[in-house]
């Protein structure tokens, strides 16, 4: 599916149809039918119904596909998963097929350049091949096999957030993609990925996002495989106008169904698009640490390159480092060892050109791990990180802590109390001691001065402490 994008107001979609045991019909008998469009972008409103006109009939299309595998440390657990089913490929594929595999890293890595499927190296499928080591640009190794590679179509497999979206977003991605024409396909593994930035990708090119749940289940991620090459290469295309001001509603998430109609006869299916604010990464990473270290390993200084020529180009643009320590040892040696990490990445970015007043230190120890209750090696290494985050004026990036507590149903009270006082208050959930627990946090501060002010009304009226985040 391709939604609308920009001032687009073309819904695109590949359909096929299939019998009843489930092969594709690559020439459907003509029963005069009749395929519509359903989109809703509200459970309780009716969908708006747009005809869908056939653009290109049924038949097999040659693959020009790119592969792009997370090579990140939160993906490594299933490198074996990813070449087994990589080299169970080649029978879906047709000897006209050509395939490059990248891996998405740091820096993106050419695996296998564009070559014949029955031409791929053995060991562009090895599991070495699919080590992860550290954070990854998934989004940027996209955009670099775009225009590098020129694909027609474009695989995704992750087992991990994109940490690394400091200058590709999402929303880049899909613009670079529907210039080249080119459908994205996502994979993502495991359950605690956040798909939406993979969904929004895939449902605005032309493509859609699998998960594969379980760990181990190459079978799974093979028929995802497989089922992206079928839906590529036996289905046919059709296209749907709708007016602009309902495209723009679209941006706030809609479902899509597709119903054909003929006779007595009634078929469908839908798929969820996510709204265009759920493509914005979560969190961050500039670095990850080794446990007890605050020494920047060689593997992230592309991502400090990187980071720091946007700073430069951008010489008002501040950002705030934040530095993580986690099961490291008393609470007092991780907060310093947090502070030391901060430094490090600081002291990186300034020898980088970065201007010392663009940078914002703040070191929380161990109150923010992203596993509280870390079971690999990973899952530690995540928790020992640098962050940052743009301090764009727009985006009200500066917020108050006003108040900590054990129970979330306290924690619920103080949020409505602040609430009725007239401030915008969310929860955050922490860690103290390693015992999970909650804090009261107000937001909508356009710059630090602000919210300093703020903070000092706050704390003199209400008799709280208030700390400027």
């Amino acid at each position: 599916m391709e939604l609308p994008f920009g001032k687009d107001t073309t819904v695109r979609v590949r359909y096929a149809m299939c019998d009843t045991e489930g092969n594709i019909l690559l020439n459907p008998p003509p029963k005069n039918l009749e395929f519509s469009l359903e989109l809703s972008v509200h459970p309780d409103a009716s969908p708006f119904l747009a005809t869908l006109f056939p653009e290109i009939s049924s038949g097999i299309e040659r693959l020009r596909l790119v592969l792009c595998v997370d090579g990140s440390i939160a993906t490594d657990q299933y490198s074996t998963q990813i070449a087994a089913a990589l080299a169970r490929l080649a029978p879906h594929l047709d000897s006209s097929d050509t395939v490059a595999i990248v891996a998405a890293r740091a820096a993106p890595a050419l695996i296998a350049a564009m070559t014949p499927s029955y031409a791929l190296p053995s060991y562009a499928m090895s599991t070495d091949a699919f080590s992860g080591r550290g954070i990854s640009r998934i989004a940027y190794a996209c955009l670099w096999s775009l225009h590098s590679l020129k694909p027609r179509t474009l695989i995704i497999i992750t087992g991990s957030d994109d940490y690394g979206m400091l200058d590709v977003l999402p929303s880049d991605v899909v613009e670079h993609a529907r210039t080249a024409s080119t459908a994205i396909w996502c994979i993502v593994l495991g359950n605690r990925v956040e798909a939406a930035p993979w969904e929004f990708i895939a449902t605005h090119t032309g493509g859609k996002c699998y998960r594969v749940s379980s760990l181990g289940q190459s079978q799974s991620l093979e028929e995802a495989l497989e089922d992206i090459i079928r839906s590529f290469k036996f289905s046919s295309r059709g296209t749907a106008a709708i007016p602009a001001s309902f495209a723009a509603r679209l941006e706030s998430g809609c479902t899509v169904g597709i119903v054909s109609r003929g006779g007595d006869s009634l078929l469908g299916d839908s798929i969820v698009a996510p709204p265009a604010s759920a493509a914005t990464p979560p969190r961050q990473i500039i670095a990850l640490f080794a446990s007890g270290s605050s020494t920047i390993d060689s593997i992230y200084l592309p991502l400090l390159d990187a980071l720091a020529a946007v700073l430069r180009e951008n010489p008002t643009q501040a950002i705030e480092l934040i530095g993580h320590a986690y099961q490291e040892g008393k609470r007092d040696t991780e907060r310093q060892l947090a502070a030391d990490r901060v430094r490090a990445v600081a002291a990186a970015l300034r020898t980088r050109g970065v201007l010392p007043a663009q940078l914002r230190l703040r070191a929380l120890g161990d109150l923010i791990p992203i596993y509280p209750v870390a079971s690999s090696a990973a899952e530690h290494m995540l928790n020992r990180r640098v962050e940052f985050r743009w301090l764009d004026p727009r985006l009200l990036p500066y917020e108050l802590v006003v108040g900590y507590m054990w129970s979330e149903t306290e924690a619920l009270a103080q949020q409505q109390r602040w609430q009725e006082r007239g401030f915008n208050a969310y929860i955050e959930e922490v860690v103290i001691e390693q015992r999970p627990a909650f804090r009261v946090k107000l937001w909508g501060y356009a710059t630090h001065q602000e919210a300093e002010a703020a903070a000092r009304s706050i704390a003199q009226r209400y008799k709280v402490r208030v700390t400027v985040e």
